[in-house]
């Protein structure tokens, strides 16, 4: 754009970059086909940082004016959720699973099981055998601590994104998209947080059939979506299949399902991570160029 000054800062930034001669392992169940799955990677801070740079530069904007020497432009602020052991943030997953029951219980029920450390998650939406019975549902959770964007800044844009590792579409038409949510607790997901989640797009769902390569997926936040984000705490979304939230009830199947994957920060110190990346105006005028990279401990 026109800006010769901006600054960047990055919270809990990756460390670690995939590598199929990586001596870093990591093991884990999937959560829904119970396969084993297992991710090389090294230790390499640059690379990890300049992949969060280049996905960064994709989804924030540029006006592609002449560069005003002097100029000051944004900040744009780069939030991760805590790892396993959460200090002031969490992302997770609740499920509600029953032996089959009507879609207005499906979807203002509340949860029966939840996790906050596994490291690929999904929403999900099935059905049993017996007509117009649906038996689980999975909504994703996602806080990011926000609380270093000054009280005094004006917030101009915000993306969250995910890293989609997997999908089943199966007899359903199904959109994805963000919304609030309110856990009991801003450093675990607990089963009673399910029903949380809010009614109020935060942006424009994506039809999950479109979500199908392994990278980023973003969604812009529209006005509601940056309202939600906080300047003091910590900043809360939820993720869920738009017709969980808003309606209507899907065309029912038998025995059908349809989730969509994707990494969680327990994934820890890796470029997947979720994260939540948000451009605002500085309140104090910046001397030249600044890159501030925060690691947390």
């Amino acid at each position: 754009g026109s800006v010769e000054i901006e600054r960047f800062r990055i919270f809990n930034p990756p460390i670690l970059v995939d590598d199929p001669n990586g001596t870093i392992i990591r093991e884990w169940t999937d959560d829904i086909t119970g396969q084993l799955k297992q991710r090389k990677l090294r230790e390499d801070p640059i690379e990890a940082i300049r992949q969060v740079v280049s996905h960064n530069a994709k989804i924030v904007g540029k006006d592609n004016n002449k560069i005003i020497i002097g100029k000051i432009g944004n900040t744009t602020s780069t939030f991760y959720p805590d790892p396993e052991v959460e200090t002031t943030s969490v992302d997770g997953r609740t499920r509600r699973s029953t032996a089959g029951e009507s879609w207005a219980s499906i979807t203002a029920g509340d949860g029966t099981v939840s996790t906050d450390t596994g490291t690929e998650l999904y929403v999900y939406l099935r059905t049993n055998t017996t007509s117009n019975q649906w038996d689980l549902s999975d909504k994703g959770h996602f806080l990011f601590d926000s609380s270093s964007i000054p009280d005094t800044d004006t917030i101009s844009s915000a993306t969250f994104s995910l890293y989609h590792n997997g999908t089943r579409n199966d007899a359903f038409t199904l959109s994805i998209n963000v919304y609030s949510t309110n856990p009991a607790s801003n450093t675990s997901i607990v089963s009673g947080d399910h029903d949380t989640v809010g009614t109020t797009a935060f942006s424009t769902a994506k039809a999950q059939s479109t979500l199908t390569s392994t990278i980023y997926y973003d969604w812009a936040l529209n006005a509601s979506g940056i309202a939600n984000i906080s300047k003091t705490s910590v900043s809360k979304f939820g993720f869920s299949y738009v017709n969980m939230q808003e309606g209507p009830e899907p065309t029912w199947a038998s025995a059908a399902e349809n989730y969509w994957g994707h990494y969680y920060a327990d994934q820890a110190g890796t470029t997947n991570d979720p994260k939540l990346v948000v451009v605002h105006s500085e309140a104090a005028a910046a001397t030249g160029e600044e890159y501030q990279i925060i690691f947390g401990e």
